[in-house]
């Protein structure tokens, strides 16, 4: 019974030491809409006034919104990594080598229990410079 007893009183000590810091975190990307041969460019930055720390590696991930299909950091690692105040994190994702369709994507970082989001639009980009078929069928009459 004094077990119980000393965990439960040891148990907000616990609590409050796991808590999320005091920090202020924005995400945010290069533009808005990407084609699907374009990288993402992805900024995390802490701007405190706490340093934190980011929960899994990689630090962000990114699902489609529709289908909540994850194309980027789904198998994220546990290993916490400090993120002080005022500092920038970067990473980045290959659109085309992901294998991702036009869509809606949500991008996420997860901060000590605090998840920060933001979306990208993918579009596919179509052809503009292709012929006519009147043009194509000229080439070939009269040979």
């Amino acid at each position: 019974m004094k077990s119980i007893l000393g965990f439960a009183m040891l148990l907000p000590v616990l609590l409050g030491s796991v808590s999320p810091a005091s920090a202020a975190i924005t995400i945010y990307t290069d533009k808005a809409e990407y084609a699907l041969d374009e990288t993402v460019f992805i900024s995390v930055h802490n701007d405190g006034p706490d340093d934190t720390a980011f929960s899994s590696w990689p630090f962000v991930y990114i699902t489609e919104v529709n289908s909540g299909e994850c194309y980027y950091g789904c198998a994220g690692l546990p290993v916490v990594t400090e993120f002080p105040a005022s500092t920038t994190a970067n990473d980045s994702w290959d659109v085309g080598a992901s294998g991702a369709p036009p869509g809606t994507y949500r991008i996420e970082v997860n901060v000590l229990g605090t998840t920060v989001s933001t979306t990208v639009r993918v579009y596919e980009v179509l052809p503009t410079d292709s012929p006519a078929w009147s043009t194509i069928k000229a080439q070939y009459v009269g040979r």
